[in-house]
């Protein structure tokens, strides 16, 4: 359903390890739609099950492409799924084998991880270990600062530097400590 309305809905689907999915965002507007547009036909039976697969192939529902690929809409739908997954997802590109200097960047990012976050915690289950990664991506792309970047994030880095800074004795800093005080960020309080 969501790859034929990808247009329509303007849903932005992104991969994980095991599927393409969509944002809460996403997700509500496409929910919304399903209510808007659903319509019910009731068929009382005391065992349904048994005509379950009769009615689905005189109805023969056009989503239904693993059982429907004679239906006119069968390419429409399989068209649109192909663009569903094609959108969600980001080019892989291999590396050699044994060259870690094709994969520079990935290495010292795992270095980066694994001294400043991994190094200091015990993880004990993998929900735990997504949940540090998680935490530590947003810090380290929205408020870590990098030397090659003057010191700002690299989701800052449209922003312009502002030139000057306060006083000192009128600074007031603010610090938040993300995984149990392991990482601090730092701000500048507004100015009273």
């Amino acid at each position: 359903m969501a790859s034929l309305l990808l247009d329509e809905l303007r849903l932005r689907p992104r991969a994980t390890i095991k599927k393409v999915v969509l944002d809460l965002d996403d997700n509500a507007r496409l929910r919304q739609w399903q209510f808007d547009h659903t319509s019910l036909t009731w068929c009382e039976r005391p065992r349904p099950w048994e005509i379950e697969d009769v009615v689905i192939a005189l109805m023969q529902p056009p989503l239904n492409s693993t059982a429907n690929q004679n239906h006119p809409f069968y390419p429409r739908v399989h068209a649109a799924r192909a663009a569903f997954r094609a959108a969600g997802r980001a080019a892989i590109i291999g590396t050699p084998v044994q060259a870690p200097n094709a994969n520079a960047h990935v290495e010292r990012w795992v270095g980066s991880v694994r001294r400043e976050c991994l190094d200091r915690l015990l993880i004990v289950d993998r929900r735990q270990l997504e949940h540090v990664l998680r935490v530590y991506v947003r810090h380290h792309n929205s408020r870590r600062p990098h030397r090659s970047l003057d010191l700002r994030a690299p989701d800052s880095i449209d922003t312009p530097i502002t030139q000057g800074s306060p006083p000192i004795d009128t600074a007031v800093v603010h610090r938040h400590d993300l995984l149990g005080g392991l990482i601090h960020e730092y701000e500048l309080a507004p100015a009273a």
